[in-house]
């Protein structure tokens, strides 16, 4: 019994002293020192953490008989628990109204790009607005079934590691990895990502799990598409399987298989294009899918420093779950390192390794340093517990995620069951939910424009179009997304820029801010003046102060930022 006890010891030991780091530890300056201590602490027990162990642990063993159901049940139940801390605030991101507003044109007969432009691909919008009609046009709702698409991903994920290794403990430690890391507020939105990821994350459970047929290949081609048609950038997950398939296939029936994999992959876009050749807006897709993401990389502003900030960002969030990430990182080194030497590992046969090399690449390519292009890092990252086989290191880190699991429960279960609880009363407290209610009331009947420059969510709620083709508020500002806008004629401008244009065409109602902070630094807006009532005398502004102030609205503060609403007199 001693000598079993004494195998935890450093465990022990090492859970004391972050325990007493995660109450003192408030600075991310001192992130680099901690990561430091703890590295030397592992190379201190370097016999215990790297040398192999023959006896399988007694926690790991008594993990094996969980239950698959219980185990799934339970991931799905922390995937809710975790996902709506933060569902009592309205605003999260911009991305996701924009998405809403784009969407909903879809009910009025029209096509995604026609009336509204987005950036993402035009499925993205065929599903938002499948869920938004499924949620009753309740954003409230809308956001709990995007929590349910999310869980596609932790499920897959669970299952594909269980499948190709046979070990429940695993296949759960992963899960609650990647559960635990989206628990950060960063993730806990609707964004393309979560679409794409839960097509991505079946792909690779089909890839890993069955013989590699004509159907298969063809099935997993077309889902692809899917995934292309939802964002364009996950193309570059296509490179992994197309590397496999060759190593696979090329000295037999390797012309066969790529047919019947870029047949699956095309056919969804041929339909796609037919739609929009059908329609005349032929050069609006086309620009979708080569000019604007060429020119959206060409903007690239990724940096390795901005990973150094996440990290650090996890430290201060919580340093259970920092230290894990950190562990399995060292930890996938060491096995990476031995096959290696063993010359049993080629990384051009191993999935799981070039997934996480794509999804690397997809987020600086991508190039803006947004976190949520970390969601395909985050997925692959958290397979790499499989390659975790020395017994020592899986203790470790079963006590890690295990207390990481404490940790953010606490950070976010309470916040999270109040919310749930009360869905109706946070629903009635959104600010802009209000301020669109106030907004309606001016006017008799409904037949009114509305220019929103800003705090596009009222256009949902109101069920109107934006009076602007380019719906995201930024992208306004992006010179790129303008000038191809205006050389497909999609939108006019004046003597000085189409935003201008819009005001003086007068809608009966404009949204806008004068300041606001744009790619980190806060700035007057000198694009347009937002004070309309100043040059335009039949235009009123209405009192939103109480608005502004409101703590529900934005979860990012900008105290620049302001909620300046005009109505045409007119009316």
């Amino acid at each position: 019994m001693n000598k079993i006890n004494t195998r935890y010891i450093p465990i022990f030991l090492l859970i004391i002293f972050i325990s007493f780091l995660n109450v003192v530890t408030n600075s991310e300056k001192q992130a680099t020192l901690i990561t430091f201590s703890f590295l030397i602490f592992l190379l201190g027990f370097f016999k215990y953490f790297f040398v192999e162990e023959k006896k399988e642990s007694l926690i790991y063993f008594k993990l094996k008989n969980l239950n698959n159901f219980l185990n799934i049940a339970f991931l799905l139940t922390l995937t809710i628990l975790t996902q709506n801390k933060y569902l009592n605030i309205e605003t999260i991101t911009w991305d996701v109204h924009s998405y809403l507003v784009a969407a909903q044109e879809i009910n009025y007969g029209f096509i995604p790009l026609e009336t509204q432009w987005e950036s993402k691909g035009p499925l993205l919008l065929y599903l938002y607005n499948f869920f938004s009609i499924a949620s009753n046009k309740n954003y409230i709702v809308f956001r709990l079934v995007n929590d349910l698409i999310l869980f596609i991903s932790v499920l897959f994920l669970y299952l594909t590691v269980f499948k190709s290794t046979g070990d429940k403990v695993k296949a759960f430690l992963s899960s609650l990895l990647f559960i635990l890391i989206t628990s950060y507020v960063w993730f806990v939105s609707e964004f393309s990502e979560i679409y794409c990821l839960a097509i991505l994350s079946i792909i690779y459970y089909l890839f890993n799990t069955y013989e590699h047929t004509n159907k298969l290949l063809l099935s997993i081609g077309f889902l692809f598409g899917v995934s292309t048609l939802i964002n364009q950038g996950t193309v570059i997950f296509l490179i992994p399987y197309l590397i496999v398939l060759f190593n696979e296939y090329k000295n037999n029936n390797l012309i066969k298989n790529t047919f019947y994999f870029s047949s699956g992959f095309l056919f969804p876009h041929l339909i796609f294009i037919t739609i929009y050749l059908l329609n005349g807006m032929f050069d609006v897709y086309f620009s979708q899918y080569y000019y604007m993401p060429l020119a959206y990389i060409e903007a690239n502003e990724s940096s390795l420093y901005e990973l150094k900030v996440v990290m650090r960002r996890f430290f201060k969030y919580d340093l259970y779950l920092y230290i894990s990430i950190f562990s399995i990182l060292v930890f996938s080194f060491q096995a990476f390192y031995k096959q290696i030497i063993l010359k049993k590992f080629m990384i051009l046969n191993d999935l799981a390794y070039l997934n996480l090399l794509a999804a690397l690449a997809f987020y600086f390519i991508a190039g803006h340093n947004y976190y949520h292009h970390l969601f395909y890092v985050i997925f692959f990252f958290s397979t790499m517990i499989v390659n975790i086989d020395l017994a020592s290191q899986k203790n470790l880190i079963i006590v890690l995620l295990f207390c990481s699991l404490i940790s953010v429960g606490f950070k976010t279960f309470q916040d999270s069951t109040d919310n749930l609880m009360n869905l109706n009363e946070v629903y009635e407290n959104y600010p802009l939910r209000q301020l669109s209610q106030d907004i309606d009331n001016n006017f008799k009947n409904d037949q009114y424009d509305i220019l929103a420059m800003d705090y596009v969510l009222i256009l949902y709620y109101l069920d109107k179009p934006n009076f602007s083709y380019i719906v995201h508020p930024s992208n306004h500002y992006e010179e790129f997304i303008v000038s191809e806008l205006l050389r497909l004629e999609r939108i006019e401008t004046n003597e000085f820029n189409h935003v201008s244009k819009m005001i003086e065409d007068e809608p009966e109602v404009i949204i806008c801010s004068g300041k606001m902070i744009i790619k980190g630094v806060p700035q007057n807006i000198d694009f347009y003046n937002c004070a309309i009532d100043d040059y335009k005398k039949n235009y009123k502004k209405i009192e939103t102060k109480n608005l502004k102030e409101n703590q529900n609205l934005d979860y990012y503060s900008d105290p620049f930022k302001e909620i300046n609403v005009y109505i045409k007199q007119n009316n």
